[in-house]
């Protein structure tokens, strides 16, 4: 349980399918390196790489940790 010395933290990152969203979520959680992770459901990214405009479907995960985890995780 988090105390007020060791915050918890919330991770925004994404997965770029389910399989590795869950496998992600599986690892983490197992591990004990989050408290939970919320797979959201897909959502379609547009972004800037290597001077084009790029779309992708992600799975958006929130990651809930602690302050001591994150660096770890």
């Amino acid at each position: 349980m988090p105390s007020d010395s060791n915050p918890t933290c919330l991770v925004f990152t994404s997965a770029p399918d389910a399989v590795l969203a869950e496998k992600m979520a599986q690892h983490l959680v197992g591990f004990q390196l989050a408290a939970c992770v919320k797979q959201l459901p897909a959502s379609q990214s547009t972004y800037h790489w290597e001077g084009r405009i790029e779309h992708a479907a992600e799975i958006p995960l929130v990651i809930v940790t602690t302050a001591m985890a994150y660096p770890a995780l």
